[in-house]
């Protein structure tokens, strides 16, 4: 009875502690560095494409935390598990093209699901975005959220998630290119619309 009563401690402390975005994400961090110390090796490569996909699965199930959120305008917003909305969380960074690429595609969503219970929040790495890049968002703009988004597990720009109405998140999307944001946008698109008929 003892030693099950220590395995179920254990377990809920793993399964349910705060950190648990964190923890997906460290492995996945060692693998990154060690590719970026050894980018001819295929060991390497091999074991960034693994770790990557592990830290997606990892990240999927797992509940974002309730935060408060003070947009670039000073609104707040509160990502709260009892508001029934779906978030899409987009990790965002000046200096990343791929980023500033899924620009157009978030605010066509935007448009789209304008009259949902679907918020898109745009966490930027950056403290100080150019004005001329800020005002081409359709999106809720969290400026200076790098550490929030260490603590959401993420590592890499852009990352985008897209929550369920009980925050889980539903999926984990990693880069936009010319090639795939068309599949990325119906992709995000479709899980918003059957997370919608629940």
């Amino acid at each position: 009875m003892k030693i099950l009563l220590i395995f179920l401690l254990l377990t809920w402390n793993k399964c349910f502690s705060q950190s648990d975005l964190e923890t997906c994400s460290i492995s996945y961090d060692k693998a990154i560095k060690e590719y970026l110390s050894n980018k001819d090796s295929i060991e390497f490569i091999n074991n960034l494409s693994t770790s990557k996909n592990n830290w997606k699965q990892c990240l999927i199930t797992k509940v974002i935390p309730n935060l408060n959120l003070k947009t670039s305008k000073e609104d707040i917003i509160t990502l709260d598990s009892g508001k029934n909305t779906i978030f899409v969380l987009q990790f965002w960074a000046s200096w990343c093209p791929p980023c500033m690429a899924e620009i157009p595609m978030m605010n066509k969503l935007v448009k789209e699901f304008i009259n949902e219970n679907v918020v898109f929040i745009t966490l930027a790495y950056n403290q100080n975005v150019a004005t001329e890049n800020l005002i081409k968002f359709k999106t809720k703009f969290i400026p200076n959220a790098s550490e929030i988004s260490k603590k959401l597990g993420v590592l890499a720009y852009p990352t985008i998630y897209v929550t369920s109405k009980r925050n889980r998140i539903l999926n984990v999307y990693l880069g936009a290119e010319k090639d795939n944001i068309e599949k990325l946008y119906f992709d995000i698109k479709n899980n918003i619309l059957c997370e919608l008929k629940k």
